[in-house]
């Protein structure tokens, strides 16, 4: 197999020479014919021809080398920008899902803080009783929901009528900062029709704590 080898490589130098030789003898004649031709210019014609040539070499140096460098290093600082600003977005992501997290595990640690004998439908009378009194809650209905592991929701629907708009903006105010944390899911305020600086609301709210 190496003797092949040997064999076809010594071929294909042979080949390769041949054709340098017959490459030479074709442009021997127009390589002395331009020598010729040189020698026979003026010093000046010499000196022109040697400035041309070297402005084409720098043509062909600047639109074959120069350009093509500048454009790849163009796409390279784009490239860098833009990895840059991905970092960035990814930095910003991070913070905000650690932010989140926290948050998250917050209100996770608060509503646990209400126990199994949290009562919301409790907590949301006495604290609306004591800002307008009880008979402007016409309906108090509460609910319960088991969540997943040992989570529960309170829910309760209200409605309350003949509340001024200072009353009503009290309202939300006091179960928005309730403790455990309090939401209100559903609002409907309409104007009472004999009075239109009185309103009536129904609302439904909702917290989550631990099951019995």
């Amino acid at each position: 197999m190496r003797r092949l080898w040997a064999t076809i490589a010594a071929w294909i130098e042979t080949r390769r020479a041949g054709w340098r030789q017959r490459l030479s003898r074709l442009i021997a004649p127009a390589r002395a014919h331009a020598r010729a031709r040189y020698r026979k210019l003026e010093l000046r014609e010499k000196a022109a021809l040697v400035l041309g040539g070297g402005l084409i070499a720098g043509f062909l140096v600047y639109d074959f080398v120069l350009v093509p460098l500048r454009q790849a290093r163009s796409e390279l600082d784009s490239e860098v920008v833009g990895r840059r600003h991905e970092l960035a977005a990814v930095v910003r992501m991070v913070q905000e899902y650690k932010s989140l997290e926290r948050e998250v595990a917050t209100a996770q640690n608060r509503a646990l803080a209400a126990g199994k004998d949290f009562s919301l439908f409790s907590v949301l009378e006495a604290k609306l009783s004591q800002s307008f009194g009880r008979d402007k809650i016409t309906s108090i209905s509460p609910s319960e929901k088991k969540l997943a592991g040992e989570l529960m929701e309170h829910r309760v629907d209200l409605k309350l009528e003949n509340l001024n708009l200072s009353q009503v903006v009290d309202a939300l105010y006091k179960i928005e900062h309730l403790s455990p944390p309090v939401i209100v899911a559903e609002l409907r305020i309409k104007k009472r029709p004999n009075n239109p600086h009185s309103f009536d609301v129904d609302l439904s709210c909702f917290a989550v704590g631990k099951a019995g």
